[in-house]
């Protein structure tokens, strides 16, 4: 382990966490370097029987998944019983264009009877929240009695037969952007990251954001989301500076109630919150 390049001299045994104790600086690296064996697991037998002959890939510390989007059948059983009496399968890191949406690891396993999967980290897996990522970490092994057995439960099937209420949760990213702050002390960059569907979780390497600087003056931006609707606002903060952020935002009723940041001119439709 290092920070900021120099060797960070302390003991790190398996199985334990590392307690790095100093005063950090905005800046500060840390580098680990760690054994990325993949390792291959065998499902223990438990009391539900469904949950025999399953197999999982972990390349280091990082647990594969499988993922629809790959357009390969996730549900197919594999063979990767020669894996698991060794421990370990044979996997090489797929090219950057194998996939066509974000993930942090890509890998193919070969299994044995010579075909390849693509598996990606689990925290990648599933990122678009609905049935175009459906992804599984466990796989069935292929020549056994669960191999027969529907992998899990299908959308189509939970909705077959079934009142569905309408009381959901649904995620709607704003349509435009009306207005943002333009002046020589504060901008607002990146404003086209907030438009149209995105990913609805934290990524380590987010290829856009929107970022609002500030030197002495406030800095807005007023969003339309095309309909009303009742709700709340589920915000995604990459990365801010080191001191307190504070972050004001306010619900309208259309663009018209709008409200300039920093004056004191307040819609009565408009609620506010601070965070």
């Amino acid at each position: 382990m290092k920070i900021n390049g120099e060797d960070a001299n302390i003991e790190i045994k398996a199985g334990t966490y590392v307690e790095l104790c100093r005063q950090w600086q905005l800046g500060d690296t840390i580098e680990v370097d760690m054994e990325l064996t993949v390792r291959v697991f065998e499902s223990p037998n438990g009391s539900n029987r469904l949950g025999d002959n399953q197999v999982a890939v972990m390349r280091g510390p990082i647990v594969l998944a499988r993922d629809a989007r790959t357009g390969e059948d996730i549900h197919m059983p594999v063979e990767l019983r020669k894996a698991i009496k060794k421990g370990t399968a044979l996997v090489t890191l797929a090219e950057e264009d194998s996939v066509d949406f974000p993930c942090n690891v890509c890998v193919k396993v070969l299994t044995d009877d010579g075909k390849e999967i693509t598996m990606i980290d689990y925290f990648s897996a599933g990122s678009t929240w609905d049935e175009r990522s459906e992804f599984c970490s466990w796989m069935r092994l292929s020549n056994s009695d669960c191999s027969k057995i529907p992998y899990g439960i299908r959308r189509e099937d939970i909705l077959k037969g079934i009142e569905v209420d309408d009381r959901v949760r649904r995620y709607m990213a704003p349509t435009r952007v009306v207005w943002k702050t333009q002046s020589d002390k504060a901008s607002v960059v990146g404003e086209d990251a907030l438009i149209g569907p995105c990913i609805k979780q934290i990524h380590f390497n987010p290829t856009q954001v929107c970022t609002l600087s500030t030197n002495g003056e406030s800095a807005g931006i007023l969003l339309d989301f095309g309909v009303e609707f009742h709700g709340y606002v589920k915000l995604f903060i990459s990365s801010v500076c080191p001191e307190r952020v504070n972050l004001r935002v306010r619900f309208g009723e259309s663009e018209s109630w709008q409200s300039q940041v920093g004056t004191r001119y307040i819609s009565d439709s408009m609620r506010h919150y601070s965070c």
